[in-house]
């Protein structure tokens, strides 16, 4: 619904897709990360805990509450006051 309402991916996040897909099936694995190219002034949303958070890419970082970073997991580490990210496993 999302695609059809927003439209799809751009032409270089499906190009990336069929890269990794391309590895898995050579290899088992894949061993590229791809990181979003996010243009600055872009702005982040993310709701924890029912409050809204936002960020602003910069050129060479990210921007919260006024706040400087060089990444978004150290933002996410002051929001949530914890250093995981991901789901926690059950053990």
């Amino acid at each position: 619904m999302q695609e059809v309402a927003l439209g799809g991916l751009r032409l270089e996040p499906q190009r990336q897709l069929r890269q990794i897909a391309t590895e898995l099936k050579q290899t088992g694995g894949a061993a590229k990360h791809f990181r979003p190219q996010l243009k600055p002034g872009t702005r982040l949303m993310r709701e924890w805990q029912g409050r809204t958070y936002e960020v602003v890419v910069l050129d060479d970082g990210f921007s919260w509450q006024g706040t400087r970073c060089k990444s978004l997991s150290a933002i996410a580490r002051k929001i949530t006051g914890t250093a995981w990210s991901g789901p926690l496993s059950s053990g």
